[in-house]
């Protein structure tokens, strides 16, 4: 796992540059500047979620009602084991 202030650092460097996109495409793009920079935040800010999720997969994985499952399961052959047993 990457340290928190790692992943935090690196979004705040993406959303300084893309607060400061507008300044520089608005020469180029004109009035179509907004639309420029609304694709290129979208398509930045989710490959930056995407890889946040990538490096801590266990914030969004559902594994407590998998693991509840699994343990009721064990319990349940565990049962069945001891009373087929013979004392």
């Amino acid at each position: 796992p990457i340290p928190l202030s790692f992943g935090h650092h690196g979004h705040r460097c993406l959303v300084g540059f893309l607060l400061g996109l507008p300044f520089v495409l608005f020469q180029v793009c004109g009035a179509a500047t907004p639309l420029f920079c609304s694709a290129l935040a979208f398509m930045a800010l989710g490959i930056d979620e995407s890889g946040a999720q990538i490096e801590q997969p266990f914030c969004i994985l559902p594994l407590l009602p998998l693991c509840n499952a699994v343990q009721a399961e064990v319990e349940a052959m565990r049962k069945m084991l001891n009373e087929r047993q013979p004392n």
